[in-house]
Order: C-alpha cells, then sequence, then structure tokens
C-alpha cells in the first residue's frame, strides 16, 4: 500500500471514533434486555476501536509543525474543558447521588463531547490559520 497523503481534518475525524464506538459499546452493554443478537453487536464497536487504532499507527507522522502547534494548542483547551466538566460532575454525582449507569453516560459521553469539541476546534483553528 502507497503512503499517501491525508487530509488533517479526515485524521481528526478518524480519531473520534475510538470514542463513539465506546460510548456505543457502553450504551450496549448497560442494557439489561439482551437478545441473542446484541450479544454479537457487542463486540462491533470493539471491532471499529481497533481498526482505527491500527489506522492511526500506521499514519503517525501526517501532521507537520504548524499542524503540530496547533493540536498541542488545542489540547490545552481541551484539557481545561475536560476539567472542568469532570469536575462538575463529580460534584453533582456526590450530592446527588444518582445511578451508577447514568453517571457512567455521562462519562462516556463526555469523552465523545471532548473529542468532537477537539476536533471541531482543530478545523476551526487550522482554517483560520491562527497560532
Amino acid at each position: 500500500m502507497k503512503n499517501r497523503k491525508i487530509n488533517l481534518r479526515i485524521w481528526m475525524l478518524v480519531k473520534n471514533v475510538p470514542a463513539v464506538a465506546l460510548f456505543i459499546h457502553y450504551c450496549i452493554s448497560v442494557r439489561s434486555d439482551y437478545s441473542s443478537f446484541d450479544s454479537y453487536v457487542q463486540y462491533l464497536p470493539i471491532a471499529l476501536i481497533i481498526i482505527s487504532l491500527l489506522l492511526m499507527r500506521k499514519k503517525r507522522d501526517v501532521f507537520d509543525e504548524s499542524a503540530r502547534a496547533i493540536l498541542n494548542k488545542t489540547d490545552a483547551m481541551c484539557m481545561k474543558l475536560f476539567y472542568g466538566y469532570y469536575g462538575f460532575l463529580i460534584l453533582t454525582a456526590t450530592r446527588i447521588a444518582g445511578d451508577a449507569t447514568t453517571i457512567g453516560y455521562f462519562i462516556a459521553g463526555g469523552i465523545v463531547i471532548i473529542t468532537l469539541v477537539r476536533t471541531i476546534t482543530f478545523c476551526v483553528i487550522d482554517n483560520r490559520g491562527m497560532m
């Protein structure tokens, strides 16, 4: 296979696949009404995670220097959002004493939201050329 150059936006979207697949896997796992088909469907998100991780491992050197600087800036912004969201989640979970399944949905959903915000922020900063 040739080592073709790929678009950075597509690359960032591929990096979202494991987070979305993890959320889908969690949603399938916590259900209590299983059918025989669900046990097979449960392994589909895990296969998506493995395939996307193998794809990302092959193409590690996609970013140039300016894209790395933008990615570092995006990661720093998303890390602050991540800390704020999970700090809020921990404080509300201890006060409300919600169901563990609901808190798990918030955790898995938070991971998806953070990765999507990271991708959107990267694309906006990359389009505008801000550093």
